[in-house]
């Protein structure tokens, strides 16, 4: 809806766990190609090992995870965690291949120099290196290009 791209907080819609999932597919065809193996992953809140963390990519696999008490109801907030889990499935895809899908087999190619930045070493226990590493800026454009929510 267009609420989305308001990005209001406050507008909230109820969409099933095969509608997210079938909306990631789709940025899936967009940018790397057939989504066939790519999976969204609901799983209980247990799965993380922190209440902060609602959602993650795994690292060189075809699925995100999301906290599933998270999204019951989605607003823009919860859709742009959404493309920014799927963003990190793309930043390693041209980095370093996930599958048989790579840099040369990308549809929409980001720079090598974009790409080399995400190369850089990554901290997360430090918050603020983290937060401020190019794979997390970039994947929070990302978020904020489709949604038009910030996650700052």
């Amino acid at each position: 809806p267009d609420a989305f791209y308001s990005g209001n907080d406050s507008v909230k819609a109820v969409l099933t766990e095969a509608q997210l999932s079938s909306l990631v597919k789709e940025l899936h065809k967009l940018y790397i190609g057939s989504a066939e193996n790519f999976e969204v992953c609901f799983v209980e809140d247990s799965h993380f090992d922190s209440e902060t963390v609602l959602g993650h990519y795994e690292s060189l696999m075809e699925y995100i995870c999301l906290k599933k008490s998270v999204f019951t109801e989605i607003s823009a907030y919860e859709l742009s965690l959404l493309y920014h889990e799927f963003a990190h499935h793309y930043q390693f895809v041209a980095m370093v291949g996930v599958g048989g899908e790579k840099y040369d087999t990308l549809l929409i190619k980001p720079s090598l120099e974009e790409v080399e930045s995400w190369k850089a070493p990554y901290d997360s226990e430090d918050y603020e290196v983290y937060i401020n590493h190019p794979m997390e800026v970039s994947a929070r454009a990302f978020a904020y290009a489709w949604t038009g929510y910030n996650q700052g």
